[in-house]
């Protein structure tokens, strides 16, 4: 069963200590895609854009990757991973919030970290690496850099990327928005929560090529949304708020929706051949999720994911910064293994200095600044 039993009423607020121990559980999930996709680009994409092979990777290819038509060395089945947590996890904490509480969580966690992020991309590439982090980049204005610390560059036509791993971030603010108006349904009926999300983005894929360039743009972006919609579904079905039979349809729709948006605009996606499936991958993704929620707390998780776990976010960010740079450093000095492995575990450090000094500071900022605002609202209404 995928249904929380400490939930009897589909309208309640889930049992507090129990359910945030699962919570916390799933959340564990984002070490497993965090480390898939550092995977991905440290060990398939680096060596690949410098023309070196690694005989691990290649060996992981023959004999996972291929035969069982997972995309991209892991990154894509790891950012599927990423987009069902988030639409299962800020599905249950904007049961909970106000509108004001949802926006101001969700800035102060998404955009410190990310300009970090950028800003540290931009003193790399222009002072420090002897090559280009990404092919066509080093050379950014600073019109470019703020478009990218805001995501607007990723609602242009003409997309300047700054931070390669970033585009995810603006599907995930996708969601976000279309979670906060209509935040007061969501606590209603939330099952029309999703059905309307997904019209909104059937209707955007059907309008796709006819409001110009940008546009277009903003549908891709949209069309990947369906898989935090299915991150939802199964909240739904975990928390008693809906049947399994309805679920798995809002599951089906979604998975649909997506594999439909993928067809329109970029085809070679689906296509079952060497770099694999989208589809395909998103349904691993599905399953390996659906697994671990039913297990619950009778998997073990070692203290190390746990902390990976926590700084998940800073490791997507930071990894291709601080993995490509020191592998750039290293190799012409010593052997491709042991300067992934080099690089992997600095960027591990820096991406739990950055949660520790940079998110958690963040996420306290956002925490007395709607302190302050709801003690003032207090004290209005207690005047008035």
């Amino acid at each position: 069963m995928l249904s929380n039993p400490r939930i009897n009423d589909g309208s309640s607020a889930p049992g507090k200590k129990g359910t945030h121990d699962q919570i916390k559980f799933i959340s564990l999930l984002r070490a497993s895609a965090a480390l898939l996709v550092l995977w991905d680009h440290l060990a398939g994409v680096w060596p690949t854009y410098n023309k070196r092979s690694w005989i691990p990777t290649k060996i992981v290819e023959s004999t996972i990757n291929h035969p069982f038509q997972i995309s991209q060395d892991f990154g894509w089945l790891g950012v599927c991973l990423f987009f069902l947590v988030s639409g299962f996890i800020i599905t249950h904490v904007a049961m909970r919030e106000s509108a004001l509480d949802f926006l101001v969580k969700r800035v102060f966690r998404i955009f410190p970290p990310l300009w970090f992020a950028i800003l540290l991309t931009v003193f790399v590439e222009w002072f420090m690496s002897p090559t280009p982090l990404q092919p066509g980049s080093g050379s950014y204005s600073i019109k470019q850099v703020l478009l990218a610390m805001t995501l607007f560059n990723y609602l242009m036509a003409k997309n300047v990327v700054v931070s390669g791993v970033a585009w995810t971030l603006i599907i995930e603010m996708s969601f976000y928005f279309l979670m906060w108006i209509m935040l007061p349904l969501l606590r209603r009926q939330p099952l029309l929560v999703t059905t309307f999300g997904l019209i909104i983005v059937g209707a955007a894929l059907g309008t796709r090529n006819q409001f110009g360039e940008s546009y277009f743009v903003l549908v891709v972006t949209l069309s990947y949304v369906p898989i935090l919609f299915i991150g939802q579904a199964i909240y739904f079905r975990w928390s008693n708020r809906c049947s399994t039979l309805t679920s798995g349809a809002l599951i089906t729709a979604s998975a649909g929706e997506f594999i439909l948006g993928t067809h329109l605009i970029q085809p070679q996606m689906l296509q079952a051949n060497a770099d694999g499936s989208y589809a395909v991958s998103m349904a691993y993704a599905i399953a390996i999720f659906v697994f671990v929620l039913i297990l619950n707390n009778r998997l073990y998780f070692p203290r190390f994911l746990e902390m990976i776990a926590d700084s998940s976010y800073s490791l997507y960010l930071l990894h291709p910064v601080v993995g490509f740079y020191v592998l750039d450093v290293l190799t012409p000095h010593m052997p491709l293994t042991l300067s992934i492995l080099i690089a992997t575990i600095v960027s591990i450090v820096v991406a739990f200095l950055s949660h520790k000094f940079i998110e958690e500071p963040s996420r306290k900022s956002a925490r007395n600044l709607l302190k302050f605002a709801h003690k003032t609202r207090s004290s209005t209404k207690s005047v008035q």
